[in-house]
């Protein structure tokens, strides 16, 4: 049984700066809100929501994404949703008991899109809805009093904007996506990110506040880091103590002494090491949750 986390996403959650590459990073799939047919999408361009640049991002994302026309049907509910939200008597919990006189609409398109348009799940896999908010202010503006189903957003959030917010200048949006997406592909990265999450998990059984979470996080981060520098370190020396019998052996065969004598046995155990020992072997323990940012700031550099 596969354990996913999907983060929901609003309408218009496709024109901020740098749209789903953090988000891309930290969840399995992207629950993503799309023109239905070919009137909304004429609808969409009039209203300004930029339907095109919307399938850029949905061509990258690729079978990450998981698109879910906005239609009339679900455009309805959510006009009863936001008009009852806004009176501040729907659904208490979900909506956090919002501002009575400020309740933001792409807040509820993401709610919405987390419980009742929440796509089919397929067999064997057990998915964790959160909205993805694109900033902490908005999401602390909309909520005011944390449900636990809220502390796992919250947490989600804080974490998201502390740890993966890659930055590329001089890089366009779609670019730094189509790099985050390849991160994301990699088994071994969403090996790290399932370890990832089953600290933050620990973090909300715990009840450790937000701070204290990122607190601790930096400082496994800065042990991780050290133990990777370790490991590379080893790496190359394993490496000098293969490649330098070889070097001998080539530079020695115009001088009668035989290559074989003198260390083919080398260039194989070189050639051996280039295809199966390249990587350095981690033993990173209680830190290795924080592989996964790890490989984020190689990637990107810091957040």
């Amino acid at each position: 049984m596969s354990r996913q986390r999907w983060g929901t996403f609003s309408v218009v959650d496709h024109q901020r700066p740098r749209a789903f590459v953090a988000e891309v990073l930290l969840y399995d799939k992207l629950i993503i809100p799309t023109p239905s047919d070919p009137a909304d999408r004429a609808r969409w361009r009039e209203i300004g929501r930029d339907p095109d640049r919307l399938d850029r991002s949905l061509d990258i994302l690729g079978k990450t994404a998981i698109r879910v026309p906005w239609d009339e049907p679900k455009r309805e509910t959510f006009k009863t949703r936001f008009a009852s939200a806004r009176a501040a008597t729907f659904d208490a919990g979900n909506l956090a008991q919002a501002r009575q006189t400020k309740v933001d609409p792409l807040y509820v398109t993401r709610m919405l899109l987390a419980k009742d348009f929440l796509p089919e799940m397929s067999k064997g896999v057990i998915a964790w809805p959160i909205a993805a908010y694109s900033s902490c202010k908005d999401y602390r503006e909309d909520v005011a009093r944390q449900s636990p189903e809220e502390r796992k957003q919250s947490l989600a959030m804080v974490l998201t904007h502390r740890f993966f917010v890659p930055e590329e200048p001089g890089k366009s949006d779609e670019e730094v996506l189509r790099k985050a997406v390849q991160l994301a592909k990699r088994d071994d990265f969403q090996e790290k990110r399932a370890k990832f999450h089953e600290w933050q998990e620990a973090i909300i059984r715990d009840g450790i506040p937000d701070a204290k979470a990122v607190e601790e996080m930096e400082e496994y981060l800065e042990h991780f880091d050290a133990i990777a520098k370790k490991a590379k370190a080893n790496v190359y020396w394993r490496w000098a103590f293969m490649a330098i019998p070889a070097l001998v052996a080539t530079a020695t065969a115009g001088l009668g002494v035989p290559l074989v004598a003198a260390g083919a046995t080398g260039l194989i155990s070189v050639a051996a090491f280039a295809k199966f020992d390249s990587k350095p072997e981690i033993e990173a323990g209680r830190y290795e949750s924080a592989a996964m940012i790890h490989d984020v700031e190689r990637t990107f550099g810091p957040a």
